[in-house]
Formats: structure tokens, sequence, C-alpha cells
């Protein structure tokens, strides 16, 4: 309502993670744009798997219809079928401008029963979500904890590597919007961000092994990162 665009704050919040995130050596982080472009899904998945990525973190900032703009909330997902109808319709949303052709989609369905990414996206998203929701509640008493669930994404199942997206509140909501405006909040929503990241890959430090080989999602010399986002301000980590 007063002019605040989903994609300058998603991408502003993006930049300020990989800074906190570069600070330590463990890690490489890489963002898919760092200006206003726009980069199609199937473009954000590719760049994940050119650069070899552990982890893909997608940062959005939610809108809520008209008649209820009093409500914000905190909502993260990890690829599963939707659990409700407007995980549906928010998924359909962002599926839209996807760019994949039909064998694509016939190649990334088969892949749904990698139960081993599917749990390290859920306890991903988990980390990440108790942070975010816990902190961001000191600075709004009626946000309200939508939780981290399961979504048809598919810039979630396009990469093999444990992948989130999240929507950190909603900027419909008219004092949610003023907060978001400030430096200082999208500062505070980043290192929440950050510290959800880092102790989740504290507890998947160490290898697994899959069909016989030895599998780190989260490589032991270097920890790689993608931040992605399109021209609205969709961003993910990867």
């Amino acid at each position: 309502a007063q002019g605040l665009l989903e994609k300058d704050i998603a991408l502003d919040i993006a930049l300020r993670l990989r800074e906190k995130l570069g600070r330590s050596s463990r890690y490489r982080v890489l963002l898919t744009r760092e200006d206003d472009s726009k980069v199609k899904l199937k473009d954000r998945v590719t760049f994940a798997k050119d650069n070899h990525a552990d982890l893909f973190i997608s940062v959005h900032i939610n809108s809520v219809p008209q008649q209820a703009r009093s409500v914000n909330y905190v909502e993260t997902y990890y690829f599963g079928p939707h659990s409700d109808e407007s995980t549906l319709e928010l998924a359909r949303k962002e599926n839209r401008d996807s760019d994949y052709m039909i064998g694509d989609f016939r190649e990334m369905i088969s892949r749904i029963g990698n139960t081993m990414k599917t749990e390290e996206s859920a306890q991903l998203a988990s980390a990440i979500h108790t942070q975010l929701y816990g902190n961001l509640k000191t600075h709004s008493r009626n946000l309200l904890d939508a939780g981290a669930k399961p979504g048809p994404f598919l810039v979630l199942l396009g990469v093999d590597v444990p992948s989130v997206l999240v929507e950190v509140s909603c900027i419909s909501n008219a004092d949610e919007e003023v907060r978001l405006g400030t430096p200082e909040y999208r500062d505070n929503v980043a290192a929440d961000l950050e510290f959800g990241i880092v102790q989740y890959l504290k507890q998947r430090s160490a290898p697994y092994r899959t069909d016989g080989v030895n599998s780190q999602y989260v490589a032991q010399h270097e920890r790689k990162v993608v931040l992605r986002g399109d021209r609205r301000g969709r961003f993910a980590v990867g």
C-alpha cells in the first residue's frame, strides 16, 4: 500500500544473507541475480546445478487478498504434495513461469521418491522456520505461525539437494510493510535465515551413504549456498 515492492525487499535480504554467511570461510554463497533482473525458474535450477550447490533456499515475501490485509504470517516450504488449497494456489502462481516441458516434469516427478532429499529439506525448513518465526514474533504480537510444510513448488523439485522456500512475512499487512521498509528489520530477517542455515549445516556435516555411494549434501571442505530471485523478488539459497 505504501509502494514497497517485494522484489526490492527480497533482494536486499538476500544480499544481507550472503554477506553474513560469507564472513565464514566455510561457506561460498552464490546469487542467481544481484540486481533488478528477471531469471526464469528453470534457469535458477540450472544455475544451482551448474554450480554444484549443496543447499537451495528461496526467499519470498507473501501477500494476501484485500479482505485479509490485517493478517501477517510466516511459512516455510519444502517440496511435497499440497496440504491445503491456499498452498496449491500459491504454488500455481510460482510455477506459472516455469518454462519446463512435459519431459522435464516427468523426469523431475520420478525423483519425488528421493526420501533422503525430502527428509533433509524438511529439517532445513524446520531449522529456518523456527528461528525466523521466533524472532519476528517479538516484533509483531499478532504474527501467525503457518508452519514448515510441503508444497508442490517446481523450483524445489528441480534441484537435487535440500531446498526450501521461505515466505518471510506478508507485505500486504500495513504494519509489516513499515517494518520491512527499515534496514534494521531486514537485517534481522537475514540474521535469522543465517542462524537457521548454520544450525542445519552443523547437524548435517557428517556424510551418509546412498546406494553404496558415499554422498554429502554438505561438503566438509566447502559449502555452497545459492540465492536466487526473480523480478518479483523471489530468491533461493541452494
